[in-house]
């Protein structure tokens, strides 16, 4: 076998290895029903608690049924992920239709410790 097909098949097999490990990484949390959302005035806080604190807590922060998303308007580009996140929590909310959701670590809670805190969002149909 050539190095240019050993070199191919390899980085297909690490791809195919990683590509699907964050549905499975420890920062999932699977198929929620969102309870409430609180959107902070001025746009720097989200928060968005769940009608269930069971497999919330992937990162063992110690608020559980709960994620934070704090927003970045360093750029243009990273204030509309906030406004399309924002707005995709909404519309999973008022459908009433589950979601996953990725943490990555624990944040500040505003309301005092710390929860995990949102990466993304994947709304199940």
């Amino acid at each position: 076998m050539s190095k240019f097909r050993f070199l191919l098949a390899f980085s297909f097999a690490v791809i195919l290895a990683f590509g699907s490990s964050r549905a499975l990484a420890a920062g999932g949390i699977n198929s929620v029903n969102i309870s409430k959302i609180y959107v902070q005035p001025g746009g720097g806080v989200v928060v968005v608690w769940f009608t269930t604190t069971a497999g919330t807590n992937p990162d063992s922060c110690s608020n559980s049924g709960v994620v934070v998303l704090y927003g970045d308007y360093s750029s243009t580009a990273k204030a509309e992920g906030m406004r399309q996140t924002t707005s995709t929590l909404m519309s999973a909310y008022l459908a009433g239709k589950k979601i996953d959701v990725y943490s990555q670590g624990c944040v500040t809670y505003p309301w005092g410790g710390t929860a995990p805190g949102l990466y993304d969002v994947t709304i199940h149909n």
